[in-house]
């Protein structure tokens, strides 16, 4: 976008405006992270983009951050208990 349509008064009230509703957004009174070795992601779902995605998360480091981390490597049972037992500590 040039300088010119940044300056538009409709451009910086829409901009003004998404920032407004951005502030509002409370974070997530509880945050999973389904962790998983890239390479299985693949070999689970052979779909565009699921590499580069999985690489991302696996790659974070959620060590200073309200996430609980799940092993997502584990049977689909085990993942799914974890999740449900951090869902119902939340309520």
């Amino acid at each position: 976008m040039t300088n010119e349509k940044k300056d538009h008064w409709l451009v910086k009230r829409l901009i003004n405006l998404e920032l407004k509703y951005y502030h509002q957004i409370l974070p997530p009174e509880l945050l999973i992270v389904l962790k998983l070795d890239p390479m299985i992601a693949l070999q689970r779902k052979q779909e565009e983009g699921v590499l580069e995605r999985s690489k991302e998360f696996w790659e974070c480091d959620w060590e200073d951050t309200t996430a609980h981390v799940v092993d997502a490597s584990q049977s689909k049972e085990e993942v799914l208990s974890q999740v449900m037992r951090l869902v119902w500590s939340k309520l």
